[in-house]
């Protein structure tokens, strides 16, 4: 392995042993031979460990290490800890890359074509039931620079913290002590918000390379346990405090896109068992709606305040269900 490492991809992988090889295999074609993949396992019920092990074994580039306690954002964090690369991706391991695409973009930042602490991309919707791919092009076809730039040209209610859509540089990590929420769910969302707020320089790239696997069965996106509501609604409320109390000049922008998001997971709410609900429900902060330039998030929050909590999650949850049945996804 070359002692100079231009970029580490991590990815964490459990229960995927039925994508992982796709994932792998796009990654491949599109790193050098100083790049590194770092595999993180989990307590897999499948044959997921047993494939990135063949894996590592194959391919020099490859790690593979066991992850040291649970969920994704644990398995992150321990790869950025063992990662070398002037740069690190996050993949998840049941998605892929389109590897021609990728292969040239980061040959173009070896080339330093990009000084940036942060590199953002579009990126594509692969809806596994209907086959089907869909451009999520969020900025348009020209290349921009600056946070406020694009914060100021991102659509309202968009989602822009997916973190497998940026490309980092690890020096800018370390620095600013920059690690997943731990234990959490909604831990991009979160490490986003921490990146943002260490005014990275940051360029958005007008291409698309990463392919984001919508609707799987088995994927913890598709479960609703009680903990996975409170730990995102918990941290969506603590970042919007945090950014509530910071001097940014974007900060509303953000703001307005993170209590969109906390307004869809009350949906969440109305999908567990009875006999979680009201717990759950006893921890949804409404006030966190207030003072919102969205006017969907205005008229939300009066219908809380008018109906109550539970009234609008079933409104929320019957919306979602239409939505997936379009989509041919599992209610």
């Amino acid at each position: 392995m070359f002692l100079h490492i231009d970029f580490s991809i991590v990815i964490p992988v459990y229960n995927v042993g039925e994508y992982i090889e796709e994932c792998v295999d796009s990654i491949i074609g599109a790193i050098k031979e100083n790049d590194e993949i770092i595999l993180v396992c989990g307590n897999s019920s499948d044959n997921s460990n047993q494939l990135a092990i063949q894996y590592s074994k194959k391919c020099k580039n490859i790690k593979v290490i066991k992850q040291s306690g649970k969920g994704a954002s644990n398995a992150r964090n321990d790869g950025l800890k063992l990662a070398k690369g002037k740069y690190v991706l996050f993949l998840d391991g049941d998605d892929f890359v389109d590897s021609g695409v990728l292969c040239r973009l980061l040959d173009e930042i070896r080339n330093e074509k990009y000084i940036s602490d942060i590199l953002i991309a579009d990126f594509y919707y692969y809806k596994q039931a209907m086959e089907l791919t869909v451009l999520k092009q969020q900025l348009g076809y020209e290349q921009i620079q600056g946070l406020q730039n694009i914060i100021d040209m991102l659509s309202p209610r968009v989602c822009f913290w997916n973190i497998w859509r940026y490309i980092y540089r690890r020096d800018f990590l370390f620095n600013n002590k920059i690690q997943f929420w731990e234990d959490a769910y909604a831990e991009d969302l979160d490490f986003t918000i921490q990146v943002f707020l260490n005014e990275p320089i940051i360029s958005f790239i007008p291409i698309a390379y990463y392919h984001y696997r919508v609707g799987r069965e088995g994927s913890l996106m598709n479960k609703t346990p009680i903990e996975r509501v409170l730990s995102t609604l918990a941290v969506i409320s603590y970042d919007i405090d945090l950014l509530e109390k910071s001097n940014e000049s974007w900060k509303q922008k953000v703001i307005d896109a993170l209590k969109f998001e906390y307004i869809l997971n009350l949906a969440l709410i109305c999908e567990m068992p009875k006999h979680e609900q009201q717990e759950a429900l006893q921890i949804v902060r409404k006030e966190v709606l207030k003072k919102s330039n969205d006017k969907f998030v205005r008229i939300v929050y009066c219908m809380i305040k008018i109906f109550g909590v539970r009234f609008v999650a079933n409104i929320l949850l019957q919306i979602k269900r239409i939505k997936r049945q379009k989509e041919r996804r599992s209610l």
